[in-house]
C-alpha cells in the first residue's frame, strides 16, 4: 500500500487571512508532490496537490485533488510487484472550527504569525483511499499454488494435478 511508517513534510497551509474574510471566502492552494517522499510512490515531475478551502463560518470545507501518479503495490493472487495509476479526485474534507471533537484530524494550529492548517493526514488519507484495494499485475493472472507456491503464471506444478485425482467430488 502508499502508505508507511514514515511521515512526509507536512502540507502547510496559512489560513489567518481566509479567517479575518467574509464567510463564503476561498482560498486555493497547491503543492508540488514530488517534493514529498512517499515510498512505494513515484509522482511524475512536477506533479500537483491542488485544492481550495471555504470559509463558512464555523467550518472550513477542504478540496482536493491531484495529479495522476504510479504506485507499487503486491498483486493479490502472485504477490508480484505491480505497478498502478491513480489519483486525488474531488476530496472533501469538512472540518470544525469550533467543535474539535467532530473533526477526524486535528488539522489548525496556532502560532504567533496566525492560524495555518496541517492537510497532510488528509493527503495520506487520500492516498490510502486512492489506491486499488484489489490490485492485480493483470486481469487473467493464475495466482500461486495453495500448497507449494509455485507461480502459475510462470510454470505449472504437480501439486494440482495430485489434489483433482485424489478429490472425490473431482
Amino acid at each position: 500500500t502508499p502508505m508507511t511508517d514514515q511521515k512526509p513534510h507536512p502540507f502547510i497551509i496559512p489560513i489567518q487571512e481566509l479567517l479575518d474574510k467574509e464567510i463564503g471566502a476561498t482560498q486555493d492552494f497547491s503543492f508540488d508532490l514530488t517534493d514529498y517522499t512517499f515510498p512505494h510512490i513515484k509522482f511524475k515531475k512536477h506533479s500537483q496537490l491542488t485544492g481550495t478551502i471555504t470559509y463558512l463560518g464555523d467550518t472550513l470545507l477542504i478540496a482536493v485533488d491531484s495529479d495522476p501518479y504510479t504506485y507499487t503495490q503486491a498483486c493479490v493472487r502472485c504477490l508480484t510487484d505491480c505497478k498502478q495509476i491513480t489519483s486525488i479526485d474531488a476530496a472533501l474534507e469538512s472540518f470544525s472550527l469550533h467543535t474539535p471533537a467532530e473533526n477526524d484530524f486535528p488539522l489548525l494550529e496556532q502560532h504567533p504569525d496566525g492560524a495555518i492548517l496541517d492537510i497532510t493526514p488528509i493527503v495520506e488519507q487520500e492516498l490510502h483511499f486512492s489506491a486499488d484495494s484489489n490490485p492485480l499485475c493483470r486481469e487473467d493472472c493464475a495466482g500461486l499454488c495453495p500448497n507449494c507456491g509455485t507461480d502459475f503464471n510462470k510454470k505449472t506444478c504437480t501439486c494440482a494435478q495430485e489434489q483433482q485425482s485424489e478429490n472425490p467430488f473431482s
